[in-house]
């Protein structure tokens, strides 16, 4: 038994294939997504079967069995996983954490590392004050 955790982009396009379709079938596979992706993937598959319909690349009838056959699969194949949102959220949060702390053990190394410039850059400035020099990054 192999374990997938799928993507919305990757859950797309191997629904609108018919050789993805008999993949995602398999039995050997578990195939987990979150919520997010499920919803993400509803609205896309409607959207995407409605322009192949409408550019005359499927027909109707064959643009609503497409239809019936990838959410068919989405209820029957693909286990729903509401637990992996709200890790996602707690890693989100954590990288900022990260990038914070990162910021602040780095920046005394680049304020000496900038001190004696007094020259502007574009993206940058070094500015004099009471406090001594700071660095000032204009975005």
């Amino acid at each position: 038994m192999m374990i997938l955790i799928i993507d919305a982009n990757i859950l797309i396009a191997e629904l609108l294939r018919q050789r993805g379709r008999e993949l995602l079938r398999n039995r050997q596979l578990s195939i987990y997504a979150a919520n997010k992706v499920l919803e993400e993937t509803n609205y896309e598959i409607q959207k995407r079967i409605i322009h192949m319909v409408t550019t005359g690349k499927l027909s109707r009838e064959a643009g609503a069995d497409l239809t019936q056959a990838a959410f068919q699969l989405l209820e029957t194949c693909i286990i729903n996983v509401p637990q992996v949102e709200r890790t996602s959220k707690a890693v989100d949060s954590l990288t900022t954490r990260w990038g914070r702390f990162v910021e602040e053990l780095v920046r005394p190394a680049v304020v000496r590392m900038f001190r004696d410039i007094t020259q502007e850059f574009p993206l940058m400035n070094i500015l004099s004050g009471k406090q001594g020099k700071k660095l000032v990054m204009n975005y």
